[in-house]
């Protein structure tokens, strides 16, 4: 009994969170990103023809430093998906007041190169309040034409993502 209990949970977390990214697909979200301190920028990936943009949203509640550390992760992906298939990257960080000194200087010390931009006021969640606070809901592809969400989830942790978002790249689905 135990063991179908925690069986019941698990399904019923799975269930809410396919429910989750029903809803935010097709949303339109809004980036307001000349709302924000842009504290890097990729002069090469930024592609005023390209059709997606993949955004990855860091709020106050994650670990900023365990995020900025791991941004180098995402340097074999934009490079595999970036360019060739017109693809934008951003990385937008929603520090608390308290670590947002720390943050834009560690930012701008590691000059890595990525869009990345902080977000002092809040702005994209307050624009976007359908998004759900949960971290796996924060990476999403956006169709630049129409600012709808067409992917949600880090492609990179996970293979059926990755190839939902090779077809949808692709133009073969989504």
């Amino acid at each position: 009994m135990f063991l179908s209990i925690i069986v019941l949970f698990f399904s019923c977390k799975r269930d809410d969170t396919l429910s989750c990214v029903k809803q935010m697909i097709d949303s339109r979200i809004s980036l307001n990103l000349d709302q924000m301190e842009l504290v890097a920028r990729d002069k090469k990936a930024s592609n005023e023809d390209s059709r997606f943009i993949m955004v990855c949203y860091f709020d106050s509640t994650e670990c900023h430093s365990c995020a900025t550390d791991k941004l180098y992760l995402w340097n074999d992906f934009i490079e595999k998906y970036g360019r060739n298939h017109q693809i934008d990257y951003i990385f937008i960080f929603y520090p608390s007041k308290d670590s947002y000194p720390s943050l834009r200087t560690f930012l701008r010390s590691k000059k890595e190169a990525k869009n990345i931009y902080i977000d002092t006021l809040n702005v994209f969640e307050k624009a976007n309040p359908f998004v759900p606070h949960a971290s796996i809901y924060h990476t999403m592809l956006i169709d630049k034409k129409d600012n709808k969400i067409k992917l949600v989830g880090d492609p990179r942790r996970n293979q059926k993502v990755e190839d939902l978002f090779v077809k949808i790249i692709s133009g073969r689905g989504g």
